[in-house]
């Protein structure tokens, strides 16, 4: 019987004739861990359960302060298929093994106390890179891609529990995608039209995402064919502040984000920056627009 990534949901899985006394499994996954145990059956009498035993596909990665290089792997916490037994903090850093790729992890399990435990995330090879993100609690943190110079993403976890199950994730290098460079956006037949330069050689398509009153809300709207360096917004609403950034993609893999272009289309909202406005009829938002505001303790005049 088999167990894939737990052991509390064993199915039978092979039979084997009498006397065998070894079995070999060719289609366990990548990156997958198995539980195995045997029982033995006489006509319709069955033996007890041997004991359980553990198998993982491909190599192991534990949290620990170290600095590794690898494009594979799955990447788990100190505790490795237990409980997280780590206390205080580990660093660990990942560089991509491949030249001129970087570093992806895509998590698969996550169960930490979000009251003493934290993984931080960092873009870069050190704690004094960019934060990508802290997390705790059981909600899978989002593909994770770096995006520094040599691609390396740095771990930092911190806390003291031991009860709870930790992480686990697959590690793996991508092929950047380039970002479209200087986006712009004008009204062309009293529609926007954005306007971008293409830096990669082998995407498959862009991706154009508007968000309307808010510089946060973006939704994807529409896509262009490869090569292309423009885009006619068809579907922009009347009198409303329009956000836009582009992004490339070579199949599933997509680049960093443009850079964001606005455009006012009829009587848009104004909203809250450093400006002096001349109006009579202007409907005045906080710089959150619809959605919350901005970042606290800022003046704006």
């Amino acid at each position: 019987e088999r167990s894939i990534n737990d052991s509390l949901h064993f199915q039978a899985w092979r039979e084997v004739p009498p006397n065998t006394t070894t079995y070999t499994d060719s289609t366990l996954a990548p990156y997958s861990v198995a539980y195995y145990r045997i029982v033995a059956n006489w006509d319709k009498i069955e033996s007890n359960y041997s004991n359980t035993v553990v198998s993982i596909s491909g190599p192991v990665i534990l949290m620990q302060n170290s600095t590794i290089t690898t494009c594979e792997g799955l990447f788990m916490d100190a505790g490795g298929l237990g409980n997280n037994n780590a206390q205080g903090t580990q660093t660990l850093t990942i560089n991509p093994a491949e030249a001129g790729k970087k570093t992806k992890v895509s998590f698969t399990e996550f169960n930490m106390p979000t009251c003493c435990e934290y993984l931080r995330v960092y873009n870069g090879s050190s704690t004094n890179d960019a934060l990508i993100g802290i997390f705790n609690g059981t909600t899978l943190p989002p593909v994770l891609e770096s995006t520094a110079l040599e691609g390396q993403l740095t771990f930092q976890y911190s806390g003291y529990s031991s009860s709870y199950p930790g992480w686990k994730a697959i590690v793996s290098c991508y092929l950047p995608v380039a970002a479209p460079l200087s986006l712009m956006v004008e009204l062309f037949n009293n529609k926007p039209r954005l306007s971008w330069i293409d830096q990669s050689n082998d995407e498959t398509k862009f991706v154009i995402e508007r968000s309307t009153n808010s510089p946060k809300r973006f939704e994807i709207i529409g896509e262009a064919t490869a090569n292309s360096t423009s885009f006619v917004d068809n579907s922009a609403p009347a009198n409303a502040l329009c956000y836009y950034r582009v992004r490339a993609y070579r199949d599933t893999q997509g680049s960093p984000n443009s850079n964001v272009a606005e455009l006012g289309i009829g009587n848009a909202p104004f909203l809250m920056k450093d400006s002096v406005l001349i109006t009579c009829d202007k409907i005045f938002m906080d710089e959150g627009g619809v959605d919350m505001m901005g970042e606290a303790n800022q003046v704006k005049t």
